[in-house]
């Protein structure tokens, strides 16, 4: 560890200005099935605050906030069911600092009290590079054939969708190619 941290003294996690009244919440979250010795799957998440022009081709700022790398805790019967639980997890923690900035920012913004914020104020957007698990998420109705994978489908669907309504028909779920998945296990 200790030859690893001298080789990499310079790496880091920069953290740019950003204004945090208009910054989303990016979340990329990957899972890898099977892959450990006792066949158990691990999972990933990386949490950004964003600037809205991430999303556009020229890029923007990224700000990593959170992230985490473990063992799922459940054995799993596909890649789509590790994929699932590890989207289940990093949105709940997005989600998290979702709330954090707004308490943060806004002085009266109580969780408990105040309901939910404004659809557009620090937009939660989940990122994948697994396509089965994209299309049960864009798909109302579906169901995977694992039935123990479809209660998870069906709350992190209604968590995107319901976002997307309130957004104006935009998309909460981005799938990109492996090769830009940040949280790639």
């Amino acid at each position: 560890v200790l030859k690893e941290a001298v080789k990499t003294k310079t790496a880091g996690n920069w953290i740019r200005a950003m204004d945090l009244w208009t910054c989303l919440i990016l979340i990329f979250s990957d899972a890898s099935w099977a892959n450990a010795a006792d066949l158990s799957s691990i999972g990933g998440y990386l949490i950004f605050l964003a600037s809205p022009d991430v999303l556009k081709p020229e890029g923007g700022r990224i700000n990593l906030v959170e992230w985490r790398s473990a063992k799922v805790k459940r054995k799993c019967k596909s890649t789509l069911t590790a994929e699932t639980i590890a989207m289940e997890a990093a949105l709940d923690v997005g989600l998290h600092v979702r709330t954090i900035v707004a308490e943060a920012l806004y002085r009266d913004y109580v969780p408990s009290q105040s309901g939910q914020l404004h659809a557009d104020l620090h937009r939660p957007v989940a990122v994948t590079d697994c396509k089965s698990l994209y299309d049960n998420l864009k798909k109302d109705g579906s169901v995977p054939d694992d039935r123990w994978v479809a209660i998870p489908i069906a709350s992190l669907r209604g968590a995107i969708s319901a976002g997307a309504e309130r957004n104006r028909n935009k998309s909460e779920i981005k799938r990109v190619p492996s090769r830009w998945q940040m949280a790639e296990c």
